[in-house]
């Protein structure tokens, strides 16, 4: 009965995931050289959407540097909290792209008084105005 359930479910949830919808808005935006990935979030499933090597960076000095002295245009998916806390360090114009609820769910959020906390958002930021 699980493996039903699993083979009926999940392929209907992953159209809710964010990266898929990510993966879909860049796919339209990007050009050729662009340069695609993220910044500590785990997100390998956007290398399957956009059939392409990715980056992934858990450094706040490397996607700084990636970011700020690009000479290409740059994708990153990102976590509202970790943007908030690199954006006035970024040298040249950037824009978010796209927001889109992070949707997770923990056991500790059954313990909490007073239920699971406000979730984050995860965003699909640019170097490029």
């Amino acid at each position: 009965m699980l493996w039903i359930m699993c083979w009926l479910i999940l392929p209907q949830w992953e159209h809710y995931k964010p990266v898929k919808q990510f993966a879909e808005i860049i796919k339209k935006q990007r050009g050729s050289n662009d340069y695609c990935g993220y910044y500590k979030y785990s997100a390998p499933s956007l290398a399957f959407y956009l059939r392409e090597p990715i980056f992934e960076i858990i450094w706040e000095d490397q996607i700084i540097h990636l970011l700020s002295k690009a000479s290409r245009r740059i994708y990153c998916i990102i976590e509202e909290k970790e943007f908030i806390r690199i954006r006035s360090r970024l040298g040249q114009p950037y824009r978010i792209v796209a927001v889109r609820p992070l949707l997770g769910f923990r056991m500790r959020d059954l313990t909490r008084i007073g239920g699971p906390q406000e979730k984050s958002k995860l965003l699909l930021i640019s170097n490029a105005p």
